[in-house]
């Protein structure tokens, strides 16, 4: 059985994508098709225009001299702690080299102690290397693992010289943990980004205290842990802001539309004269709420960040071409991590483009897609059928990996259901 996990946006040789475009699963396992596959349908009934680092970039820019230098407000950037994080402080360290006036302008804050554990592995790892040969009898090559090389082809550097390397891992050292430029960027003459690359951010430790004593007072930018707003370090400066005009909250991720950032989203296109016929609000892990009808603030969302990826890139990672070879990844597959209108959509699309295989000769049969009815739908893969409601309790001597697993299952249930009595 194979887990897609967040599949992301990008594709191979995508500027875009700031890691390697994901695995596909018949390369990665050198076979046919698995018996299962569990694919995200986050975005299974999207199909998105491709966005380039530098409309990334320009938009970014766009919403800092909107908010930090001519409302004097401040920026609010959600962001998960995985990806989205690294991507912001790679591209805001970027935007810095190429517009240094901003260093004296906007004070950038980062609030993230999960994320600041990542950025670490994410500084150790990102200049692994791998051995690898593109045909059976061709020499073996050296790539970077995990970088990818659209990223640094938009940044003048190749993958094969190891000077290059060398620099972008001191790019990300510079822009993920804030440390001061090394060897390799003193060195680099050549590239005009390095002479500017410098740590833009200054880490906020006690936030309370900070907030208590005037920080967001004056313009600036904080990006904090929390990308739906439910939780982490985000909610408190939230609260601080959502009255307050001259700011924005900017979301560069998706958001459930149950969560705190789902609801926040769809104030984006809303005329503030209608916000205030509003009775939903937000509610916070201390107890405390803030209504819509009162948010002044402004709420957008920028593109090009998401870690999922869209209806054409999930199908064709289910249905791979390879060449002239047709491959389907899975026999069975299973969507999860979506809405139900997603999931149905990407039900749809996927045996769209089964039947058109069959069609082809490609493929002799279509695999099977399963989609859960509901929220306490299960599926019993000794049975192969669906089933809803509680499993049946287990013998005193049941084993006890069952046991573990219906007890997460209970306990996502509550977990759901306090959710939505909030």
């Amino acid at each position: 059985m194979l887990f897609s996990g967040d599949l992301g946006a990008g594709s191979e040789g995508d500027e875009a994508s700031f890691l390697r475009c994901p695995q596909l699963p018949y390369v990665k396992n050198t076979r046919s098709a698995l018996r299962y596959a569990v694919v995200e349908s986050t975005y299974g009934a999207r199909k998105r225009a491709p966005v380039s680092r530098a409309e990334r970039l320009d938009a970014l820019q766009r919403r800092i001299e909107e908010t930090v230098l001519r409302k004097k407000g401040v920026l609010l950037i959600p962001a998960f702690a995985i990806e989205r994080t690294q991507q912001l402080l790679f591209d805001l360290t970027q935007l810095f080299a190429l517009r240094p006036e901003l260093r004296a302008k906007v004070p950038v804050f980062f609030d993230a102690p999960m994320a600041s554990k990542v950025n670490s592995i994410y500084v150790e790892r990102i200049g692994t290397l791998e051995l690898y040969n593109t045909k059976s009898q061709s020499p073996l090559k050296v790539k970077p693992l995990w970088l990818s090389r659209g990223l640094l082809a938009d940044l003048g550097l190749d993958r094969d010289n190891p000077e290059h390397l060398e620099l972008v891992r001191a790019m990300f050292k510079v822009a993920l943990l804030g440390s001061e430029p090394d060897g390799a960027l003193q060195r680099a003459h050549w590239l005009p980004l390095a002479g500017a690359w410098k740590p833009i951010w200054s880490r906020v430790e006690h936030r309370k205290q900070a907030i208590a004593r005037g920080m967001l007072d004056g313009p600036c930018l904080v990006i904090a842990s929390g990308g739906m707003c439910d939780g982490g370090t985000s909610t408190e400066y939230l609260k601080a802001i959502l009255g307050r005009a001259s700011s924005t909250i900017l979301f560069p991720g998706y958001c459930s539309p149950s969560t705190n950032g789902g609801r926040l989203l769809k104030l984006e296109t809303l005329p503030a004269v209608h916000r205030r016929l509003l009775t939903d609000t937000l509610r916070f892990s201390d107890g405390s709420e803030f209504l819509l009808s009162d948010i002044n603030a402004d709420v957008a969302a920028v593109a090009g960040y998401s870690g999922h990826a869209d209806q054409g890139k999930l199908v064709d990672w289910c249905f791979e071409t390879l060449g002239e070879r047709h491959e389907v990844s899975a026999d069975i597959f299973f969507l999860g991590h979506g809405s139900n209108e997603a999931r149905q959509a990407l039900t749809v699309a996927l045996r769209g483009r089964a039947r058109d295989w069959v069609e082809s000769g490609f493929i002799t049969s279509a695999p099977t897609i399963e989609s859960p009815e509901n929220q306490d739908s299960w599926y019993d893969l000794e049975q192969a059928r669906w089933f809803s409601g509680p499993r049946a309790p287990l013998a005193a001597n049941g084993d006890s990996v069952f046991a573990q697993v219906e007890q997460l299952r209970a306990e996502n249930l509550r977990l759901r259901q306090l959710l939505e009595a909030r």
